[in-house]
């Protein structure tokens, strides 16, 4: 029978201490020179252990502040409902599909707001059945709840698309919250009759870690949703990219 390492041996130990409720949701870890000095080992190995936990989404670091057990509190994204039926879009309140789904869930939900026309990457030409650099316009929103990331959500137009304007005001444009009654995409005279969900696990980019705020070993979920007009044409995808412990995806199906 082959030797377990050491550093796995703590790892299972840390592991099912947190399994257990020893180490509950939130706690700290001993320190570095602490577990050293518990297990009689070296510091490489010791953080062998610790990198396994990290990867295993059990622990996070939390700079000088230290390592913690990680917290699974998420909150549901509803994607059986979100942009389907009777859409909830109140441009008096200033609150959305999504913002309404929050509040629902008992948070308070904001977005940080940016706009962006640029040559096509080729993920998204792909989606939106472009040629590859071909000008699109990206309206990504940078979703809050309580003052936490929960996600990024980029919005993928043709930029003739984007451009489009209702009573002279162009919102898909506006690099603020744009509420319109049944959702701009609609306003604008859009027709999504199908919508297309792929949904993909993977880690993030830096730059995604980034927003979002994660730790090292953090997964993403990200879901890509094409919204496909009478003939089955895509008219936009949206990207939305969220961390694994912070957002649950939830469908409801009828059978």
């Amino acid at each position: 029978m082959p030797t377990i390492p050491l550093y796995q041996k703590i790892a299972d130990e840390l592991r099912e201490a947190i399994r257990n409720g020893e180490l509950p949701a939130g706690s700290q870890l001993k320190t570095e020179p602490e577990l050293q000095e518990q297990y009689g080992t070296s510091r490489n190995t010791v953080r062998g252990a610790l990198r396994q936990l990290i990867s295993d989404g059990l622990i996070e670091t939390r700079g000088r502040l230290g390592t913690y057990v990680r917290e699974y509190k998420p909150l549901y994204w509803n994607l059986h409902t979100f942009e389907r039926g009777s859409r909830r879009d109140d441009p008096t309140s200033g609150v959305d599909e999504w913002k309404a789904d929050m509040l629902d869930q008992g948070v308070k939900p904001h977005y940080v707001i940016s706009v962006r026309i640029v040559p096509a990457p080729a993920e998204i030409a792909c989606y939106l059945t472009m040629k590859p650099g071909a000008m699109v316009l990206r309206r990504r929103r940078l979703r809050y709840a309580d003052d936490v990331p929960v996600a990024i959500a980029d919005s993928w137009f043709p930029e003739e698309t984007g451009r489009r304007t209702v009573d002279g005001f162009a919102p898909l444009l506006a690099e603020h919250d744009v509420v319109m009654k049944g959702g701009i995409v609609q306003a604008l005279g859009i027709t999504q009759r199908w919508l297309d969900d792929e949904i993909t696990v993977r880690m993030p980019t830096a730059e995604e870690a980034s927003l979002l705020e994660l730790s090292e070993g953090s997964p993403v979920g990200q879901v890509a949703r094409v919204g496909l007009d009478d003939n089955e044409q895509p008219v936009r995808v949206i990207i939305t990219v969220f961390p694994g412990h912070r957002l649950k995806l939830r469908y409801r199906l009828e059978v």
